[in-house]
């Protein structure tokens, strides 16, 4: 009866009533578990000390290593040889146990072992790594009550599959978790103790737990998501989503021929700007970044045979043209890319023993072509130039500037067409916190007003973005810790769990020490960030390289980063997101650029291999349409 009733209103009210998609609730379970998934990246180092009961690795905060993470220890065996030709296939590996982190440093980590079996020692030289496959986790039950629009049941397999779908979980239902505490004669929404969680983590075969916990705050509801280790339970990583509550979508049914409206009703009225019209996307640019891998579409251009500290994309010629500048820290070259080949422009090789520290294109005459910033640095000094191209040579427009400079996108139009420069400091090299706009005036460029930027800005890894989609210009930029932030003004929109960026690109500062020891201090550059609207919906995202720290944070002369990646951040309506779009390369990403000037968003990445003791080998990539 009251079926029929609802029925008879519908049809008296000319409307129709769309169910609400579970879209946005997906959305938010999926960026809970993408953060979780950034705390797992694929680690490897070895074991440095030994005292007691203490194992000591040289991976610490930058690596985004924690205290309660869990590490796999193992001691390489005997080599293992094909029984026929006695070819070497291998090593064997003994299983020593599991390194529970307990205390995080910058530098280092220490921990306790538990051990796989009895009578193990654990040694210096022992080595220890996140697994690359799937980490074994527990979803605990859900703590407290529920927004009436969503049920239990709902919530915890969709937090289940957002896990599993993250590619990095193996994860055991709550179903299970709570059949296992109820034989143990625990009811579900009691307090688990350490001894518990301990407990389960044995029996189950699973090394962290992942608690959901929903409660209101003022006029939402949040759920709150913990992810802990169970072994020695604390927690890893918190974050919350906002369960919004669904809205029913009313549409006016049609107007069908013949049909008239009734004596004394009304349309319901539409208010202008109730609905916005939908964001255009440009042409090609409508790519699907929770799916996106370019590792599938990337092809080789040409293999250098140095390491690229510094690269970006732009149009030098002015006519269109598609050119990468790069540089290795002693010349600079510019590579002309026509469809998939790729040919020479022409070199700088600066007259002085300087050290190039990043190069950048940038709009900054209004004439056809851009220029090149080149940031140098001598003798504790900064010793800029700007190239330009003519007559088919690499000239220097001005040099001998005794600032950092960077180019930015202050209007939206794909070109950096605005310079900011940062003063040398001469105790913490950035003269953090400041900056000031540069201009060209009378053929030169030459100092403007001061620029409102926050306290951590550096003149290095920054970028102006629309990521909001209303209109105003954020400051994205990678900190001295190297995490990604987002700035309006001075007030932080941003900061991300995950380290970013990282570089091969360092500028020595030498200084007198205690006992006038001369003592060089290093200062590491960032790479640059591309930005663009890539899905198509009204919000740029921007296009960071992501880089590994290995061991070489501990021992001097080996490999700083053991490989990386590239990332997109996002602003959607659930908040900010990081997301891979590219394969873990073996090797340093040295640089990431967009050509604007095709159809579809066609990416150049600079992959670098240095060597223990200096040297290396660079390839440059582009990927294809999607």
């Amino acid at each position: 009866m009251r079926i029929g009733a609802l029925i008879a209103l519908l049809v008296v009210t000319g409307l129709t009533v769309e169910a609400q998609r579970p879209g946005l609730l997906s959305r938010s379970l999926e960026r809970l578990a993408a953060e979780m998934a950034d705390l797992f990246p694929k680690l490897e180092g070895d074991v440095v000390k030994v005292e007691r009961d203490q194992v000591f690795i040289p991976l610490g905060a930058p690596d985004q290593v924690r205290e309660g993470m869990e590490l796999s220890l193992s001691r390489k065996g005997e080599e293992f040889k094909h029984p026929l030709t006695g070819v070497v296939l291998g090593r064997f590996e003994e299983d020593l146990g599991v390194l529970v982190i307990r205390q995080v440093s910058e530098s280092y980590s220490s921990g306790t072992v538990r051990l796989a079996k009895p009578n193990i020692t654990v040694r210096a030289g022992d080595k220890v790594r996140i697994t690359k496959g799937k980490i074994p986790v527990a979803l605990l039950p859900l703590v407290g009550e529920l927004p009436p629009w969503v049920s239990r049941d709902e919530l915890l397999d969709r937090l289940r599959l957002a896990l599993e779908q993250s590619g990095r979980f193996q994860v055991t239902a709550g179903d299970n978790v709570r059949v296992y505490l109820a034989e143990k004669g625990l009811q579900a929404q009691e307090s688990l103790s350490e001894e518990v969680l301990g407990r389960l983590a044995q029996d189950l075969r699973v090394t962290y737990g992942v608690l959901p916990q929903a409660r209101q705050m003022g006029g939402e509801w949040v759920l709150e998501t913990r992810l802990m280790g169970l072994a020695h339970p604390r927690t890893l990583l918190t974050s919350s989503a906002i369960l919004a509550e669904p809205e029913s979508v009313a549409r006016a049914e049609p107007e069908r021929a013949g049909r008239t409206v009734e004596a004394g009703r009304t349309r319901p009225e539409v208010r202008p700007g109730l609905i916005k019209e939908p964001r255009k996307p440009p042409p090609g640019y409508r790519l699907d970044l929770s799916a996106l891998d370019l590792g599938k579409t990337l092809k080789e251009l040409v293999p250098l045979p140095f390491v690229i500290t510094s690269m970006d994309v732009g149009d030098l010629s002015g006519e269109g043209s598609e050119d990468i500048v790069i540089t290795d820290g002693k010349k600079v070259s510019v590579y002309r890319l026509t469809g998939e080949q790729v040919e020479l422009v022409d070199q700088y090789v600066p007259d002085r023993a300087v050290r190039i520290l990043t190069v950048q294109f940038v709009e900054i005459d209004g004439k056809p072509g851009q220029e090149i910033i080149v940031n140098q640095f001598i003798n504790n000094v900064l010793d800029t130039a700007i190239l330009t191209y003519r007559n088919g040579r690499l000239q220097i427009l001005q040099d001998h500037m005794d600032v950092m400079l960077v180019a930015v996108d202050s209007d939206g139009n794909g070109v950096n067409d605005t310079i900011w420069g940062q003063a040398y400091d001469l105790n913490d090299f950035f003269t953090t916190g400041r900056a000031t706009r540069y201009a060209m005036a009378n053929g030169k460029l030459k100092r403007q007003e001061k620029v409102d930027v926050p306290k951590v800005f550096r003149a290095t890894g920054v970028a102006l973005a629309n990521l909001n989609g209303d209109g105003r210009r954020d400051v994205v930029l990678i900190d001295e810790s190297r995490q990604l932030r987002v700035y309006r003004g001075k007030e932080q929109l941003y900061k991300s769990n995950d380290r970013v960026g990282g570089s091969y690109s360092v500028a020595e500062v030498k200084r007198t020490t205690t006992g006038r020891i001369e003592q060089p201090f290093p200062y590491f550059m960032e790479p640059w960030m591309a930005v663009a609207d890539l899905d198509g919906d009204g919000r740029e995202d921007v296009i960071v390289p992501r880089n590994t720290r290995s061991i070489g944070g501990y021992f001097p002369n080996v490999n700083i980063y053991s490989g990386g990646d590239v990332v997109v951040l996002s602003q959607k309506d659930f908040g900010y997101s990081i997301t891979a779009i590219t394969p873990q390369f073996d090797g340093v990403v040295s640089g990431v650029g967009i050509l604007r000037q095709r159809s579809y968003p066609a990416f150049v990445v600079a992959v670098s291999q240095g060597t223990f003791f200096g040297g290396g080998t660079s390839v440059l990539l582009l990927s294809r349409r999607p």
